[in-house]
């Protein structure tokens, strides 16, 4: 597996996995039509020229099979990881947590990482050991942010 930067070529294999993804993890949790409206937008065409600079992708014998994207540490030492997605077919295999780990090692001045994750989702992130789970809030009707302070 290989975890490098984002190419530009990238876009097309990064919202099929994004809309496969959310297709199969939310299924039961958010209907349909709110998944389908958020991906044409976040993924359109013009966002993807914002997100392709700040995303990084997890390869496998040349083929892109997930893919986080996340922002810089700011001056107040705070960043985010946006997205975070491996398709189905690969999940448990430890693409997500190469990624993670990969984010984690750029976002190093950050004392502080926001983490938008779905209400219910199961939060069993073991190896981010030198994090403390500081607080959480709803920040809309399906997702919640988490905060990480180190």
């Amino acid at each position: 597996m290989i975890i490098r930067k984002a190419m530009t070529q990238d876009s097309r294999s990064i919202q099929q996995i994004a809309r496969t993804t959310w297709h199969h993890t939310y299924e039961d949790l958010i209907p349909r039509t709110i998944q389908d409206q958020f991906l044409n937008e976040a993924y359109s065409d013009k966002f993807m020229g914002y997100r392709i600079p700040r995303t990084i992708v997890a390869e496998i014998d040349e083929a892109v099979i997930g893919f986080a994207d996340f922002t810089e540490a700011t001056d107040d030492q705070k960043a985010s990881v946006g997205a975070l997605y491996i398709l189905p077919e690969y999940q448990g295999r430890g693409a997500w947590s190469a990624l993670i780990k990969d984010v984690l090692s750029k976002l190093e001045h950050a004392v502080t990482i926001y983490v938008d994750v779905e209400k219910k989702t199961n939060l069993h992130w073991p190896f981010i050991t030198e994090w403390d789970l500081c607080w959480k809030r709803n920040t809309r009707n399906y997702f919640m942010v988490i905060q990480f302070t180190r």
